[in-house]
């Protein structure tokens, strides 16, 4: 992603798939797919909720058997993340290949506010939608 020179801003985070490679959020982390887990019904919490305290998921990984996984978080504008550039205050849903353990260029794929909703068809190739 893009960096800035100056030390003291923009304040923001990285992205859901970056967030999910470093672990930072590992203890409130959801994992979605065709084969496991195939829904998550609830809240979503925000990048910068802590992830020590029980709460619900920050991160939710949509996980397909090949090619680019999906990755969500709600980029709340506040603390660490106050200066976020793009989607701030919405749902960010971003692509990423490499299961999450290393280096994938990412990709957004959808900013959704309030009531917003996201569809990819034929997810993972099982005839269903995936849609948030």
């Amino acid at each position: 992603g893009y960096s800035y020179v100056s030390l003291t801003g923009p304040k923001m985070c990285f992205n859901a798939a970056k967030s999910w490679q470093l672990g930072w959020y590992d203890l409130r982390e959801e994992t979605i797919s065709v084969q496991g887990t195939r829904a998550y019904v609830g809240t979503l919490s925000s990048i910068v909720d802590d992830p020590s305290q029980p709460g619900s998921p920050i991160l939710i990984k949509m996980d397909t058997s090949s090619g680019d996984d999906y990755y969500m978080t709600f980029n709340s504008r506040t603390g660490f993340n106050s200066g976020t550039q793009e989607g701030g205050d919405n749902v960010l849903i971003v692509a990423a290949a490499g299961e999450g353990l290393s280096y994938a260029r990412s990709y957004l794929q959808s900013k959704l506010s309030a009531g917003g909703v996201y569809t990819k068809e034929n997810f993972d190739g099982s005839g269903q939608n995936l849609t948030v």
